[in-house]
């Protein structure tokens, strides 16, 4: 996970921010944690809780990659992904919760979103 959000965030401006998007206080602070460990990082981490909460801070910042739970108590079943794509905004997947559901939620949006260059 993290080569992935350092090829995302290499080559950018100086100003570089990912975004963490999880309702789980706790699961948030692990994630900011260990990205600010990570001596390859070099972003701004912002944190939202809520679909609504990121779709306001889409409106006036820009983001290079976000980490995100799948399941928020605004958007259950995965908007936020769609949301981001749409955004051209690349993606991490965290979930606690991995599921035939869960799982169609999460490719399903990828999968159409992922152009195959030969």
């Amino acid at each position: 996970m993290i080569d992935y959000i350092d090829q995302c965030i290499n080559g950018t401006s100086s100003c570089k921010n990912i975004l963490i998007v999880d309702d789980s206080k706790v699961v948030r602070s692990i994630v900011k944690k260990a990205l600010v460990r990570c001596p390859d990082i070099d972003a701004q981490l912002i944190l939202t809780e809520t679909y609504k909460e990121t779709l306001e801070l889409l409106e006036s910042n820009t983001f290079h990659v976000a980490i995100l739970d799948v399941n928020l108590p605004d958007a259950p079943n995965g908007e936020v992904i769609d949301l981001l794509l749409e955004k051209n905004i690349p993606v991490v997947v965290l979930t606690g919760s991995m599921n035939e559901s869960t799982k169609n939620i999460i490719l399903e949006p990828l999968a159409n979103s992922t152009t195959i260059n030969s």
